[in-house]
């Protein structure tokens, strides 16, 4: 099917607009996404994720050809998803957190309630 027949289905709102669309390009968007992410789930779903946003900007968009269209939308996508996995926060194990906090804490065997109840009423105004 050509590309302005898969962009007249989606003008018209056929869901098949969907399904010639990932018969002609998916693999190609596949490739995309999975040369960013290196992940063959997160590219799968990027490349679901693809599809809804072709879906949601065809109309008004008409775009030609639709080929590089769906392959920006992917890699677009793919970086969103990229460094949403590889944010900062997400990189810190939380282990090491409290490795670090075992040392401040109490080792539980009662000869330090005053100080552990101090503790954490500090911490629990500090987190207030």
């Amino acid at each position: 099917m050509e590309d302005r027949e898969i962009v007249s289905l989606y003008w018209r709102r056929e869901e098949r607009a969907i399904a010639e669309t990932d018969k002609k390009y998916g693999r190609y968007c596949h490739y995309i996404a999975y040369r960013i992410l290196n992940d063959d789930g997160g590219a799968e779903e990027t490349v679901n994720d693809t599809w809804f946003k072709t879906w949601n900007t065809v109309p008004p968009n008409r775009p030609d050809p639709l080929k590089h269209y769906v392959g920006m939308l992917s890699r677009q996508l793919a970086i969103d998803r990229y460094e949403h996995q590889s944010a900062e926060k997400r990189r810190c194990p939380v282990t090491l957190v409290l490795d670090e906090l075992a040392e401040c804490l109490p080792d539980g065997n009662g000869e330090e309630l005053g100080e552990s109840l101090a503790l954490q009423d500090a911490l629990n105004r500090f987190l207030h």
